[in-house]
């Protein structure tokens, strides 16, 4: 067996995996899915810079509930990205609420999944109280 680093390397007694117990407020949206197909899929075209940025972007809409439907915004919250690339990254995002005061950009998926999560911890919240 080769250990971890290659050979050479000395090989590294890790302890148990410690067990996560995620309280009621942890549970909101600390964390996402991550779907790793699709997110091959969607990036296999794109350069490590924009992929990057699209995962930078990809967590904002997680934790904001979408994106500023606007170019420059996008651009400062992706870590500063060229014109180009916002193009590519772009394409992946659809707009929600459209022509409101609350539209956004967001993953179609990710969009559903979020709404899912919530709809599944208030539930939680209220049959708790």
């Amino acid at each position: 067996m080769i250990p971890p680093g290659g050979r050479g390397a000395p090989v590294v007694n890790l302890p148990p995996a410690a067990t996560f117990i995620i309280t009621e407020d942890e549970m909101a949206l600390d964390y996402m899915p991550f779907f790793v197909d699709d997110f091959f899929v969607s990036t296999a075209s794109m350069t490590q810079a924009q992929v990057g940025a699209y995962t930078r972007l990809l967590c904002h809409c997680w934790s904001e509930g979408g994106l500023p439907n606007d170019a420059e915004a996008c651009s400062r919250i992706a870590g500063g990205i060229p014109a180009e690339d916002w193009l590519v990254i772009r394409k992946r995002l659809s707009v929600f609420d459209e022509g409101t005061s609350e539209e956004r950009l967001c993953h179609k998926k990710m969009e559903e999944v979020r709404t899912s999560v919530n709809t599944k911890y208030d539930k939680m919240v209220a049959s708790a109280a």
